[in-house]
């Protein structure tokens, strides 16, 4: 698969660099019920390592803490600056600037993800994101964010089969289903098998019931992989633990991106980068 096919299946990868509590909460009750690939970060030093690794996401900064208006003309203008970056969209947010202070601060930056007033009630503001995510074409083709589970140990998928518990490695899940592995012996109970239907999930510290319809049994490079669906009657509860699961896991990923890289430990409030008026 190209670079380019795999940006029309997944999208990008949508960052929020913030503190704002009220803005977080917003966030993990909405967006990511929307299945948008949502990332919160809270240090600054490692929004750049990040960056480089997926250059074509989607940055949110919310300004009103950390750097002075100054830093973070510099900082943005540092990332608009870099060819490295040059697929990289910004945008910002802000529950206490003045609209006045904004546009100073707005000065010679490309801020292609626009620039929002947090609104008290959030709601404005998640339409505006939703506007922009749409726009840059955030979630590409998929409709479900899927997380990779295959170097997760604390995740499985198990039944009790007669008087034989079966437990089975997961290669990936999202909110509508899942894929397990296996190998050549389980492929004649597998094969035939079209429900599993009193499966137990184990997703870190947390155990759900679940019914699995299967939709494919298919070779491997290393033996089979069972692709199954959950049931449209699938407890909401379940589902809300399988959304926090595949966002907590998806954090994890992203960090083991730029696990050894140096920080950036750049005192964006004192640089110079350029002869730009003061703010």
């Amino acid at each position: 698969m190209t670079d380019a096919e795999k940006k029309l299946i997944y999208g990008k990868k949508v960052l929020f660099l913030t503190q704002n509590s009220m803005l977080i909460s917003a966030i993990k009750s909405r967006l990511l019920e929307m299945e948008y690939e949502i990332y919160v970060l809270d240090n600054i030093k490692i929004i750049k390592n990040i960056l480089s690794e997926n250059p074509e996401s989607i940055l949110f900064i919310t300004i009103d803490d950390r750097l002075k208006m100054q830093g973070w003309n510099n900082f943005i203008k540092s990332i608009n600056k870099d060819i490295e970056f040059s697929t990289t969209h910004i945008g910002l947010l802000t529950g206490k600037i003045s609209s006045d202070k904004l546009a100073v601060l707005k000065a010679g930056l490309t801020l292609d993800a626009g620039c929002e007033q947090i609104d008290p009630n959030t709601e404005e503001t998640i339409r505006h994101i939703v506007k922009t995510l749409d726009k840059l074409n955030a979630k590409g083709v998929r409709q479900y964010v899927r997380a990779n589970c295959l170097n997760d140990k604390t995740t499985e998928l198990f039944w009790l089969d007669g008087d034989k518990m079966r437990r089975f490695q997961i290669v990936d899940i999202s909110t509508v289903g899942l894929a397990i592995k296996f190998d050549d012996k389980h492929y004649p109970i597998l094969q035939s098998m079209k429900l599993i239907p009193n499966a137990k999930l184990a997703l870190k510290n947390k155990q759900i019931p679940i019914s699995l319809d299967i939709q494919i049994v298919k070779k491997s490079e290393t033996g089979y992989i069972m692709v199954g669906m959950f049931p449209l009657e699938v407890q909401k509860n379940s589902i809300s633990v399988i959304r926090e699961y595949v966002s907590i896991r998806l954090h994890e990923l992203l960090m083991e991106q730029i696990s050894g890289r140096r920080p950036d430990d750049t005192n964006y409030n004192n640089v110079v980068l350029s002869a730009d008026p003061a703010i």
